[in-house]
């Protein structure tokens, strides 16, 4: 059935008997063009993210169509986002990551790359990393990130919203001139700056999992 909002969704949902709702994200396929971090930024360049609707034995999932649907928006909200059930009854997958482990792991890497920003003086970098470790531990972590509205933070724990926020502002990944766009003549520091551009790229997909899953 169609409905036209999300409220009327979840009570469908309700129902058919829906247990719960899951963040899901399957990685990009490998391609000749580089790892999915150095393409998140163009479009169709990252993995997938899917609603999983979990039945208990089964699962269906849905995916997000974004259109322009009122250009000339005073509140500069132009878009309207459909979401259609592309796979039905399918095994569950439940993604589900600790939240204290997760958060423990990203603050060690972005620690690490707050050394590398410094030892290499990436100024502007170092800022974003330094941002990204201040809300780790602050106690309210949404004031310091601009969407303060991107989740209703009384349903997360304080640990869940500063993984989450700190990892959205870690996003450094797009085109031409962001972080992923560097290359050093150095072998060991070329080498450093992959692993953990990969590294932070992959723990944020995980953080962002983590939360909306907690």
């Amino acid at each position: 059935d169609s409905v036209k909002n999300p409220l009327d969704w979840f009570q469908l949902l309700k129902k058919e008997n829906c247990i719960q709702l899951i963040l899901y994200y399957k990685k990009a396929d490998k391609n000749e063009f580089g790892p999915e971090y150095n393409l998140a930024g163009f479009a169709g360049g990252a993995g997938t993210w899917l609603i999983e609707t979990n039945f208990g034995k089964y699962s269906h999932y849905w995916q997000k169509r974004w259109q322009v649907t009122d250009k000339d928006a005073v509140d500069n909200k132009i878009w309207g986002v459909n979401y259609a059930r592309t796979v039905e009854n399918f095994d569950p997958t439940n993604q589900q990551l600790d939240i204290q482990e997760m958060k423990s792991k990203f603050t060690k890497t972005i620690k690490e790359l707050i050394n590398f920003c410094i030892q290499q003086d990436l100024k502007s970098w170092l800022e974003t990393f330094e941002k990204a470790d201040k809300i780790l531990i602050d106690q309210t972590p949404n004031k310091l990130y601009y969407h303060q509205d991107l989740v209703v933070t009384k349903n997360y724990t304080l640990p869940a919203q500063q993984l989450l926020f700190g990892a959205a502002t870690a996003w450094v990944f797009g085109g031409m001139g962001w972080w992923n766009d560097m290359g050093f003549d150095d072998k060991e520091v070329q080498e450093k700056y992959l692993r953990l551009s990969e590294q932070v790229y992959e723990q944020i997909i995980q953080a962002i999992i983590a939360t909306t899953n907690s």
